[in-house]
């Protein structure tokens, strides 16, 4: 269980505080989730997910926070794996497949990239430049929201990481 006192008995704050950043990669360290993580602080799993939204350095913590998860179950499979940890792997692989489903579900889906396109040869030369034209705006302004979110992401983990 989590040796930290701030966080191991449940406690009613709404309220984010920069701690927690170091306490959920803490959490996740042994395999728990932002649920179990909302339980511990006491505070509605929603709550968690806004502060993932609106605070990046928690958000870049959380990240981390993940691949300490990760590296939990992958460590204790090995262990199976290795016969120094005697249970049964089930449990373990269904974790990972649900938890990490893009790395570790059975079967990969492969999308036929012509099938992805929307077919435009119907419309006239006019309406393909518009509709390019209005996807060209989508990405530019995806490309400026990355670009602003990038560099406060960057040295949140940054600063997560020195602490």
């Amino acid at each position: 269980m989590i040796e930290n006192k701030a966080i191991s008995t449940p406690k009613t704050c709404t309220k984010y505080k920069p701690e927690y950043c170091k306490q959920i990669i803490k959490h996740f360290e042994e395999g728990y989730s932002v649920e179990s993580f909302a339980g511990v602080l006491g505070v509605d799993r929603g709550t968690i997910y806004n502060w993932l939204r609106d605070y990046p350095e928690f958000r870049a913590a959380k990240r981390i926070a993940d691949e300490k998860s990760r590296l939990w179950a992958e460590t204790k499979l090995k262990e199976q794996i290795e016969g120094k940890l005697k249970s049964h792997p089930v449990p373990l692989l269904f974790y990972l497949k649900n938890r990490f489903p893009s790395d570790w579900r059975d079967r990969k889906e492969i999308v036929n990239e012509k099938e992805a396109v929307e077919d435009v040869s119907n419309l006239s030369i006019e309406d393909q430049l518009e509709k390019i034209e209005k996807l060209k705006a989508h990405l530019v302004a995806r490309l400026k929201q990355t670009k602003a979110e990038k560099p406060i992401e960057i040295e949140a983990v940054k600063e997560v990481e020195s602490a």
